[in-house]
C-alpha cells in the first residue's frame, strides 16, 4: 500500500482510532475468563425446573459456592430482574427475565417449527410422550415435550434435566458426538461421576 505525503514529501500521519485487526488471529484470541460472571451463571444453572423457590443454603451446595458469595450473587441477581425474593418463604425463585433468554435460544434454532408437529405425530401414532433434548454440561434438558392425555405419565417438564451418561438422549447425545467432543465429554463427566465413571463410561 503507497503512503500518502504532504507538499514537502513528509508522510502524512492520519488521526483518529487505528483500524480493528478482526481477521482470523483475533477470532481465535483466547477471551478473558470472568470468574464472577460465571459464578453469577451457576446461580441461576442451579435452579432445576421442579424447584419453586431456593435458599440460599441450597444453591452454596448445588454450586460449592460459600454463602456469603451466594447471598451478594443472589442480591445481584434480584436487582437485575432475573430473580425474585419470596418474603412469605425467604427464598428465591426464578422470574419471567429468565425465560427471555430461553425463548432466544428456542428461537434461535428454531425447534418448534422444525419439530413439534413430528413430535404430535409420534406422540399420536404411538400413544406416547415424546421429548426433544438438548445437551447442557453433565445433563440432558428437555426443550420440547408432547404428552398424550392417555400416554403414562412422566414426572417431566420443559425444562427439566436428566443425566447425560444415564439416559437415552444422553447415551444417544453421545454416540453421536465427533471423537474429540465425545472424549472431552467423558472428562467432564470423569469430574461429576469420580471412581463409579469407569463402571459408567462401559455402560454408555
Amino acid at each position: 500500500m503507497s503512503e500518502e505525503h504532504d507538499n514537502r514529501g513528509q508522510p502524512v500521519k492520519r488521526r483518529g482510532r487505528p483500524r480493528q485487526d478482526i481477521g482470523t488471529a483475533a477470532l481465535n484470541e483466547e477471551r478473558p475468563f470472568v470468574s464472577s460472571l460465571a459464578r453469577g451463571l451457576s446461580i441461576l444453572r442451579a435452579f432445576r425446573a421442579e424447584d419453586k423457590v431456593l435458599g440460599t443454603q441450597a444453591l452454596a451446595e448445588r454450586t460449592g459456592l460459600h454463602k456469603t458469595t451466594v447471598s451478594r450473587l443472589l442480591g445481584t441477581l434480584t436487582k437485575l430482574g432475573y430473580l425474585r425474593y419470596m418474603p412469605e418463604y425467604g427464598k428465591y425463585a426464578v422470574s419471567n427475565e429468565v425465560l427471555t433468554l430461553g425463548y432466544a435460544a428456542i428461537g434461535r434454532f428454531g425447534f418448534g417449527e422444525l419439530v413439534r408437529s413430528h413430535m404430535d405425530q409420534l406422540a399420536a401414532n404411538g400413544d406416547c410422550v415424546v421429548a426433544l433434548s438438548v445437551r447442557d454440561g453433565a445433563e440432558m434438558m428437555f426443550v420440547e415435550l408432547v404428552r398424550r392425555p392417555t400416554a403414562v405419565a412422566l414426572n417431566l417438564n420443559v425444562g427439566s434435566r436428566i443425566p447425560l451418561a444415564e439416559s437415552a438422549p444422553g447415551r444417544a447425545h453421545l454416540f453421536a458426538l465427533p471423537e474429540d467432543e465425545r472424549e472431552a465429554a467423558f472428562t467432564l463427566l470423569k469430574g461429576v461421576h469420580g471412581a463409579s465413571w469407569e463402571r459408567e463410561k462401559a455402560s454408555a
